[in-house]
């Protein structure tokens, strides 16, 4: 009998330690889920937050409007076209113009304007394609106004200037000597000395 009781015993720590640690498990398990739960719930609300405070500080550190803004009437030109610019700026100043320069594709600056922006804070200027504009292909057209931070700038294409042929007649016009110099766009001369 007295081997039955110990083996009751027995069985029963067992039994006991057994449910024990079985309980200790799930608890584990449960507490390990809560916390899981927990850090998936503070990722979600920390990308939140920072999400949320980036939004809001967006207009603290960049512009998200362009000052101003410059286009051409046209993607390509050829020698004698009109090429027009036009633009808009975000505020006008009074008394301040717009500096308008176009720049070739080897860097020269072939046209220039200085130009008033009107009262409904649009400009525009038109330059002749060709002149000093004698480099096949993209042109740009860059604008400032007021200071280096209120600049844009836009391209075109121009296929390159009309090669004027050489004159086989060596006689000029009646009252035009070499020291004249024809004014581009129109059919005047001007004299001039140089001293």
């Amino acid at each position: 009998m007295q081997v039955n009781i110990y083996l009751i015993r027995k069985s029963l720590k067992i039994r006991v330690f057994s449910i024990l640690s079985t309980l200790f498990y799930v608890t584990l398990n449960k507490i390990s889920f809560w916390l899981r739960i927990m850090k998936e719930r503070l990722t979600v609300f920390a990308v939140l937050a920072v999400l949320v405070v980036s939004i809001g500080m967006t207009p603290a550190f960049g512009q998200t409007q362009s000052v101003i803004v410059v286009s051409t009437d046209k993607p390509s030109y050829v020698d004698g076209d009109v090429i027009l610019v036009t633009g808009e700026v975000k505020d006008r100043y009074t008394g301040l113009q717009i500096s308008v320069v176009m720049i070739a594709p080897n860097g020269n600056r072939v046209g220039l304007a200085q130009i008033d922006v009107n009262d409904d804070k649009t400009f525009s200027h038109e330059f002749r394609a060709g002149g000093l504009m004698t480099v096949e292909g993209t042109y740009t057209i860059a604008v400032q106004y007021g200071g280096a931070n209120n600049s844009a700038d836009t391209s075109f294409e121009f296929g390159g200037a009309v090669p004027v042929p050489p004159s086989t007649d060596n006689e000029l016009p009646p009252g035009i000597t070499e020291s004249d110099v024809m004014i581009e766009g129109t059919s005047d001369f001007v004299g001039y000395e140089i001293t």
